[in-house]
């Protein structure tokens, strides 16, 4: 009986399942979110590419990671005088056309004006633009269409509530396009993720979304969103959340203690069925008690038992999966 269920497993494709999410494409090398960060980590066939996904002033959905512009664009050599009060230029107040204009970078530091990642140089002397949200798709789907691959997105919703305050609902205008790409591309794997728990129930709930709904946990000393992540870490914020959500994004922190074993919240979220695709596996920035990257996958994978991880360097986590 044994033998028949792991001959099922293997012949089904279920067995040992780990699924590499392709952070902000691959920008252990290349400028995160640019589209070559993008076609170079399709290359390397992960199950999915994360875009995280913010609007313009003329609503146009863009692929950046924050809601702010100038740690990873030139903007304020370009546009010096249109910062807010605070210091900051957001890509809400510039619409597609003058964004057009940047180019993008590795993330910098702002207080030091260098590499936030000292192995990711240089900073600068890129070309590179900052993408819509039809181009990435289209290169995605063009890619696999080329190479006969199916490989999944996993678009990011980001600030939710600032866009509202800012007269935009991306929630819907997200998922709206997604609604306009699954007509025309029906098998493409698409999965959905946000930090704002209300916005995630309000995809389920309000848009009755056909989408695998992914909840993003942060902590609330981070101010990510308005969202108490200590509640919804909690056994009955875990049993809510899965009655419109079935999978976790947690910071791998949150989920392995300093002795490689599993935490509470893990344990629960694995007993409630929640799909786990933790973040975020760099291999220039391993969590302390992690020696390689080959330490942290097997630990991540053996276990923990999760289901899969968001990497910033798909270029080796590929490759040493394929040895675990």
């Amino acid at each position: 009986m044994k033998l028949v269920f792991i001959l099922t497993l293997l012949l089904t494709g279920q067995a040992f399942a780990f699924e590499i999410i392709a952070h902000r494409g691959l920008p252990r090398l290349h400028p995160e979110h640019s589209l070559l960060s993008l076609e170079q980590a399709l290359t390397w066939k992960p199950d999915y590419v994360e875009p995280d996904v913010v609007l313009t002033k003329d609503g146009e959905a863009i692929i950046l990671h924050d809601t702010h512009i100038d740690t990873t664009t030139n903007v304020a050599d370009v546009y010096p005088d249109r910062k807010r009060k605070d210091g900051r230029y957001y890509a809400i107040d510039f619409t597609l056309k003058e964004l057009s204009l940047l180019r993008v970078n590795h993330r910098i530091d702002l207080k030091t004006g260098k590499a936030a990642f000292k192995t990711r140089q240089p900073i600068g002397n890129s070309e590179l633009k900052i993408p819509t949200f039809k181009q990435f798709v289209t290169t995605v789907v063009r890619y696999n269409q080329k190479n006969k691959t199916n490989i999944g997105i996993y678009p990011e919703i980001k600030a939710p509530e600032f866009h509202l305050k800012e007269g935009q609902d991306i929630a819907k205008i997200v998922h709206d396009e997604l609604i306009n790409l699954r007509k025309l591309q029906p098998k493409l794997p698409i999965i959905l993720q946000c930090f704002h728990q209300a916005t995630v129930k309000r995809i389920a709930t309000e848009f009755k979304s056909p989408f695998t709904l992914v909840q993003l946990v942060a902590e609330n000393s981070w101010g990510e969103t308005s969202t108490d992540y200590d509640q919804l870490k909690s056994e009955k914020g875990l049993k809510e959340l899965r009655k419109y959500a079935s999978g976790l994004g947690p910071w791998i922190p949150q989920i392995v203690n300093e002795k490689g074993q599993p935490t509470e919240f893990l344990k629960q979220a694995k007993k409630l069925g929640f799909k786990i695709h933790p973040y975020t596996l760099r291999n220039d920035a391993l969590p302390s008690q992690f020696k390689t990257e080959k330490q942290l996958l097997k630990t991540l994978k053996d276990d923990l038992g999760v289901d899969g991880v968001f990497t910033d360097n798909v270029n080796t986590t590929v490759p040493l999966m394929k040895t675990l």
